[in-house]
Formats: C-alpha cells, structure tokens, sequence
C-alpha cells in the first residue's frame, strides 16, 4: 500500500491499497478499493462481501486530515461470523 502524507498545504492524500486475498494482484485507491473493517485489510469488490453495506469513512486525524475509504466486510471474515453464530 502507498501513502503519501502532505503537511504544507491542502495536497490530498491518497492511498492505493493492493487486494489482500490470495492470488488477486487488483490494485486500486480508496475509493475503488474496500477495507474490512474486522480484519483491517483491503480486498477489491470481488472478495468483498456483497450480502453486507459499504459505508464512506472520513478520517479526523490532523495527519490524515481529508482521507476517505470504503469499509465493509471481506467474504472470509464474514464467512467465520456466519459460522460462529450456528
């Protein structure tokens, strides 16, 4: 993942994350990308558990001022929740 940080000026932040799951090689930014928010890592729209909602998240951190992403939940971890509430 790349992060590139600006503290003079109003420089945008952008993040572009690399899909966790094994053997996808999707790169994209935050906006295309998805981070789980169980397991912290970010898949594309293909491991992304589409049975749940993506919510916009704005970051406060004076650091991260301006920083948008997509959170929701990857297909493994919502698979394990499944499993843990039978």
């Amino acid at each position: 993942m790349t992060l590139t940080l600006s503290g003079h000026g109003p420089a945008p932040t952008l993040i572009s994350p690399e899909c966790d799951s094994p053997g996808c090689s999707m790169a994209g930014d935050q906006y295309t990308m998805v981070r789980c928010r169980t397991c912290g890592a970010w898949f594309c729209p293909r491991h992304v558990a589409s049975a749940e909602a993506v919510t916009l998240v704005r970051t406060v951190a004076l650091e991260l001022g301006g920083l948008s992403y997509y959170q929701g939940s990857c297909v493994p971890c919502q698979q394990a929740r499944r499993q843990n509430q039978h």
